[in-house]
């Protein structure tokens, strides 16, 4: 059977679990000072993770058949009957769903372009929950059923639920939401672009919202965003537009079965778990070393002449991310993609619910196309990985869908 090879990735740093009290085996002078001061942190070394449990194996390609034809993926979800459900991106006025069996042939495509109850304009996010597809587009939720993929309801993000002295006020629905249950869903709230370029530093807001579109007024959660380049001082948007890099730093966010939350600050690896009620609970540390990053590198990946310019008046990191993104599946279990040397490839580390290591392996993936917010290409569930390949510009997009394979 032939798999993408299981690689350790080399560290050089002691091995344990810590309190804030750090146990006299650990090495101090190797953690940084704000990760000793956390509760309840478990630090790992890279070389702990073993390199024979895991095998990942290409499997399946979903891409455009005789009957639909379509170029861009914007969010996916995958249903337990194993069909791909993805946001499809292509000419003005398309707007839909595809529906992919498990085999690859083409089912369905639900709503259409539209302003009407099942319609889209612009889908900013697409989750599935007890047989439940939940679609986010703008303000309003549509939810279909997964049995025979009818239209179930459309509720409305109702803003005017919100108390006046919330800070929500200012803020409207983002990229991303999170099915908890029934009547509760987590819901990304983000600053209008105008104030977020001005203020420098950007946090996402996290409401729960009710099956009536009716919002809390208190923030749920809170992580920070990213920051833009080329920011404005004023009321207006500078020219050229502020805009973001594959080295930006920024905030990686997933959420587990069981309504556990994670995030990350990807200047490091460190992961931080909250309970369903957003309360911090614990975090995860594995010491790691960033790839370096010349001027030269960062004027050529800005590429365009203006983009070059307003970086010359940046200061701008000497290193890469260290996270790429994080992901969680349906066992509960932890998947952490690291930035490396390679231009080709990302080194992923795994670890269970109890943070213990089980795998790390390499994936194909290009640092230099990264997206440095909402990373949406890719799924993990049931034992199987989907990520959206690269094409050129009109070019039928793919999912390669991966078989992962555990070895114990």
């Amino acid at each position: 059977m032939k798999s993408i090879s299981v690689i350790i990735f080399a560290g050089a740093f002691l091995i344990s679990c810590t309190s804030k009290n750090q146990p006299s085996s650990i090495d101090s002078e190797h953690i940084p000072a704000h990760i000793q001061a956390l509760d309840n942190v478990s630090v790992l070394s890279s070389e702990e993770f073993p390199t024979n449990t895991i095998s990942i194996q290409r499997d399946k390609v979903f891409s455009s058949t005789d009957d639909i034809y379509f170029w861009g993926v914007g969010s996916m979800a995958v249903d337990e009957q194993g069909r791909l459900f993805i946001e499809t991106a292509g000419e003005m006025g398309q707007s839909g769903i595809l529906v992919f069996n498990k085999d690859g042939s083409y089912e369905a495509t639900l709503g259409r372009y539209g302003r009407g109850p099942g319609e889209f304009e612009m889908i900013q996010d697409l989750q599935i929950w007890n047989n439940r597809l939940y679609v986010l587009e703008k303000f309003d939720v549509h939810i279909f059923n997964l049995d025979d993929l009818s239209h179930l309801e459309t509720f409305v993000i109702d803003m005017n639920s919100i108390a006046n002295e919330s800070s929500f006020r200012k803020k409207r629905p983002g990229q991303q939401l999170y099915v908890l249950n029934k009547d509760s869903i987590l819901l990304e709230f983000e600053t209008p672009l105008p104030l977020k370029i001005q203020t420098g530093q950007d946090s996402l807001f996290y409401a729960l919202i009710n099956s009536q579109g009716q919002i809390t007024s208190d923030p749920f959660w809170k992580v920070r965003a990213f920051i833009f380049f080329n920011r404005s001082d004023g009321p207006n948007v500078s020219v050229p537009l502020p805009f973001v890099l594959p080295f930006t730093r920024s905030s990686h966010v997933a959420i587990t079965e069981d309504n556990h939350l994670y995030s990350n600050w990807n200047e490091e690896i460190l992961i931080k778990q909250f309970d369903p009620k957003g309360q911090y609970q614990r975090s995860l540390y594995i010491p790691f070393n960033n790839v370096p990053l010349t001027q030269e590198e960062a004027y050529d990946i800005a590429h365009f002449e203006k983009r070059i310019e307003a970086l010359k008046e940046e200061a701008i990191l000497q290193s890469w991310p260290a996270v790429h993104r994080i992901h969680t599946d349906t066992k509960n279990r932890l998947w952490i993609s690291t930035i490396t040397k390679s231009d080709s490839l990302f080194t992923w580390y795994v670890v269970d619910d109890d943070f213990k290591p089980l795998a790390t392996f390499k994936l194909k993936g290009q640092k230099r196309n990264r997206t440095a917010w909402h990373p949406k290409g890719l799924i993990i569930k049931d034992d199987y990985l989907y990520q959206v390949q690269p094409t050129s510009v009109r070019e039928s997009a793919k999912i390669i869908r991966y078989k992962i394979n555990w070895m114990n």
